[in-house]
């Protein structure tokens, strides 16, 4: 008699659960080989790096990223959500490699400390969200997780929060939008990365996207559909959806050919 459901369920998630773990272990091979081509491509240059250069993204975001710009040693980025400016940060090999951007993040202890850590940077304390936002608001920052905070938490989200017996903490906090952060802000926006627990939408209604074109958009969505009104939402702004990395999206701009082009030569699920 053959397996039943079950036993085929079980093998399913056995074989899921080993190839999570090969490719992180790949993952941190990757990190290594990249940092290596990251610190020779800087000598060659007659530079050092800014900070001690490492690939710190949850996932290897960075490393796609280093693939899309080609190595490039200059340019300007954008993060929300940027934690601590180090734990599973996108930005920060960039930053230590030579270039500078904005740094948002709302829950005030890694905020202070991304500031501290990010010093080629801005760093601005606050949530982002819609168009038109300002003033302040209610922050529920989880502390005993640092990557876990959020403006506006979904039930499914506060039950997570209970089932992994953390509690959080409401703080207030001052709201404004990604347009009134770059509003002096001149030149290219090279990648922004939005990663608010859910609120990405909310952000991108605060985002001019025609005003700053970012060549590269990663938007975090950790239940990604078909119909995905994130993904509808850029393709309707300029944007063609490259693939999907864990739990992040990757978009470029249709418009930017050089872009498109590296966007047919780098590999994404």
């Amino acid at each position: 008699m053959g397996p039943n459901l079950d036993q085929l369920a079980r093998a399913i998630d056995a074989m899921r659960s080993h190839t999570n773990r090969a490719l992180l272990g790949l993952t941190a091979v990757r990190r290594k080989v990249y940092r290596l081509e990251a610190l020779e491509r800087l000598a060659a240059a007659g530079r050092a790096p800014r900070l001690p250069l490492a690939f710190q993204s949850q996932f290897g975001e960075d490393m796609v990223l280093c693939d899309l710009f080609d190595g490039k040693l200059d340019g300007f980025y954008v993060e929300c959500g940027a934690v601590d400016g180090v734990n599973c940060s996108v930005s920060y090999a960039f930053e230590a490699m030579g270039w500078t951007g904005l740094l948002v993040e709302a829950a005030p202890e890694p905020a202070a400390q991304c500031a501290q850590r990010r010093p080629n940077s801005r760093t601005v304390h606050a949530a982002v969200s819609r168009k038109g936002s300002s003033g302040t608001a209610t922050f529920n920052v989880v502390r005993e997780e640092s990557t876990w905070s959020f403006l506006n938490p979904t039930p499914e989200q506060l039950r997570m929060i209970q089932q992994a017996r953390r509690t959080a903490q409401p703080v207030t906090v001052p709201l404004t939008t990604l347009d009134a952060l770059l509003a002096d802000h001149r030149g290219t926006i090279d990648f922004a990365m939005i990663d608010v627990e859910g609120n990405e939408l909310d952000v991108l209604d605060g985002f001019d996207l025609d005003r700053f074109r970012p060549r590269v958009l990663i938007t975090e969505e950790n239940n990604p559909t078909a119909n995905s009104p994130l993904v509808a939402s850029l393709h309707s702004r300029g944007y063609h959806h490259i693939g999907y990395l864990w739990v992040n999206h990757f978009f470029v701009r249709r418009d930017d050919a050089e872009m498109m082009d590296r966007a047919r030569r780098t590999f994404l699920f």
